[in-house]
């Protein structure tokens, strides 16, 4: 079974003490109505009283600040304090999130849920954190696809095998050695 999960961040990027916002932009790129709408809402509605009102909040949650991609370049210039987003876009700047895209890591979703709760979200949010971003809570969204032109059931079905490149280096970098590549994404020995 192919099973590597995308997930998703509410993170904050510190701003430094004198760049203090007294209102907090929470903006992120999902379906109203969605399991990560009514989290987001959720988590948005509790920022003025835990603020004791000192935080409102503008919510651009339905793609108002542009795509994942849009919506981290602006968490890292401070236009936006509060963001949720999936892991290519913040393997930009921490490139082992990619990790989580890598095909074949687990068997199966229960050994993935294992190994990312025992190995990956401890060191992730530590790598994050070095970033000045605070990984406030994890969101499964589900397993990743990958098409082909014919069934793909083992590692050894793709060995020698071209793909398209991901969006970000990382899965390239950190699959193994039997995975495929192509010209834009080798894997680094």
């Amino acid at each position: 079974m192919i099973c590597a999960l995308a997930l998703v961040f509410g993170l904050v990027w510190a701003p430094p003490a004198w760049a203090q916002p007294k209102e907090a932009i929470v903006a992120a790129y999902v379906v109203p109505g969605a399991p990560a709408s009514v989290l987001i809402e959720g988590f948005a509605d509790k920022i003025a009283p835990l603020s004791q009102d000192r935080l409102t909040t503008k919510r651009l949650i339905y793609g108002e600040a542009g795509s994942e991609e849009q919506v981290m370049a602006s968490l890292r210039r401070g236009r936006v304090n509060v963001a949720s987003l999936g892991n290519a876009p913040l393997a930009t700047v921490v490139s082992e999130m990619g990790l989580i895209s890598v095909p074949f890591l687990a068997d199966s979703h229960e050994e993935f849920v294992y190994i990312f709760d025992t190995y990956l979200r401890g060191t992730l949010t530590d790598l994050l954190a070095e970033h000045g971003m605070i990984a406030l809570h994890w969101i499964e969204l589900g397993p990743s696809h990958i098409y082909a032109k014919s069934p793909i059931v083992d590692v050894a079905d793709i060995k020698g095998g071209r793909s398209a490149p991901p969006s970000t280096s990382a899965p390239s970098r950190f699959s193994p050695p039997s995975a495929p590549t192509s010209s834009r994404c080798r894997r680094r020995t």
